[in-house]
This record gives C-alpha cells, structure tokens and sequence, in this order.
C-alpha cells in the first residue's frame, strides 16, 4: 500500500485518501503533529506564531470536529489560538447550516476560523453573509486568465478585498507568486499574502530557523 500511495501525483492524493476513507485519519495525524510542534516551541521559550491546519469534508461527517480539536488543545496544553482552523469555501456551500454550528462552537473554545479558497467554486455574497469566520483566503486564481479578462479579474479582486475590510474580516490572498501580484495587492490595501513568491513549503526546522530571525508581525 505504502508503494501505491508513493506513486500517486500530490495533486491526486487527498482525492484518493477521500475515496480510501483514510483522509480523516491523516488529518487528525496532521492536526496533532501541529499541537506537538506548538507545545515543543513553547518549552523550548521560543516565538510561537499560529499554524494553520485544514479541514476535510468527510471529518464533519465521521467525527465531531470542534470536541477533537478541543480535545488536542487541552492535552497538549496550548492556547486555541495558536491552532488555526480551515475550512474551504465549498464545503460551507455544500452544508451551510452544519458547519457553521461547527464554527460558532469551534469559537466558542476560542479557535479561529479561516474559510480557505475562497473564489475557487462556489463563491456568493450570501456565503459571508450567512457565516461568521474570522479570516477570508482569497484565491489568487481570480486573475490567473488570458488578456481579455485579466482586468475583470483584478476588479474582482479589488472588491471582494473591500469588501472584507467593510465586514472587518481579515483576509489573506493566497497562492501569491510573483512581483507583480504583490504589487498589486498592496495597492488594494490587501496586507496578508501567502504563496511562493515568500517561501516554498520548509521543513519543521527550516521554518523554525526562519521564524528566530524576523521580525514578530501581527499574526491575529
């Protein structure tokens, strides 16, 4: 199994975990492998900064998904506020009133929420206004199109990043990965950008060497 799995192409291997019903085993692996790496560098007295984890579709149907992280917070003694939960927009859209119980008791143990590719499928003004998250990704994808849209895109951009400043949500542009973007994002007062344009994903102690010799930001 281990040489199959090896083989398959990243793009393809969440979809197939989901197929194989493994994909919430594996999220809850990765969940508290981030709970240990934020107890390890409280210990240790280092700057701990926030770690993002996601969320699958199939958890909200298997397990109670607030009570688990909950649950890891408690063992491992951080505050919830380190461990950041994201939810992609269309698993809001495909069961509105189940997640957001599950984001208002996930705030209510003081988590905060993300709702991840926004403008990736099924993105509507109702979404924002029905849930309540703390931070809206927006998915660069907007402006990844030929010349004759290129200029819809970047308004759309431009409005949907208004637009989260006038529900005083902070949103994070994410997939940024050149000049041009962040140039760009900057003049639309867009402050968070995430993409390789920064950095590539690092190992745990690359990213820890990286995070002793920056300055701390403002990571709420």
């Amino acid at each position: 199994e281990h040489s199959e799995f090896g083989s398959v192409p990243p793009s393809e291997f969440v979809p197939l975990m989901e197929k194989s019903g493994l994909v919430t085993w594996l999220d809850r692996f990765v969940w508290e492998g981030a709970c240990r790496v934020l107890r390890e560098w409280q210990m240790e007295g280092r700057s701990v900064v926030p770690i993002s984890v996601n969320v699958s579709r199939q958890d909200f149907e298997i397990i109670d998904v607030p009570e688990s992280f909950n649950r890891l917070v408690k063992r491992y003694d951080i505050d919830p506020r380190l461990l950041r939960v994201e939810i992609t927009e269309t698993i809001f859209a495909e069961n509105m009133d189940q997640i957001n119980r599950a984001v208002e008791q996930l705030h209510q143990y003081g988590f905060t929420v993300l709702m991840d590719d926004f403008g990736s499928g099924y993105s509507s003004l109702n979404m924002l206004k029905d849930t309540n998250v703390d931070v809206l990704k927006l998915d660069m994808k907007f402006i990844e199109m030929n010349v004759e849209n290129r200029q819809k895109g970047i308004q759309i951009v431009d409005s949907v990043v208004n637009m989260a400043h006038k529900l005083n949500m902070t949103i994070i542009a994410e997939g940024v990965e050149t000049k041009e973007q962040v140039d760009m994002l900057k003049t639309m007062n867009c402050i968070y950008g995430q993409g390789y344009y920064f950095y590539r994903p690092l190992p745990v102690k690359d990213a820890e060497r990286l995070l002793s010799i920056i300055v701390p930001e403002d990571y709420r």
